[in-house]
């Protein structure tokens, strides 16, 4: 973690840089990219609300989803009109 003031917003989930031929990114059990939770996914496009806590995820709820999948970006914050990094 790098000190980031937890910051609650809405989330982009993107396929724009990840070019996955999956449906979205599944959420986490923990900030843990292998503590998969089984068939729970966002799916690209959608807009989700959540607190990002650091600068590499978002806690939605009880589960998280990673900012970053293998070095894309695919999830980004939409406040102001943002557009992903």
């Amino acid at each position: 973690r790098r000190g980031t003031q937890a910051v609650e917003g809405e989330f982009k989930v993107t396929n724009m840089f990840l070019k996955s031929k999956l449906s979205g990114v599944m959420y986490r059990k923990s900030p843990d990219l292998d503590d998969k939770c089984k068939g729970k996914v966002a799916k690209f496009d959608e807009t989700i609300s959540g607190v990002q806590i650091d600068d590499e995820w978002v806690q939605v709820g009880k589960v998280f989803l990673p900012m970053n999948v293998a070095g894309h970006c695919v999830l980004y914050s939409v406040r102001r009109g943002e557009e992903p990094p």
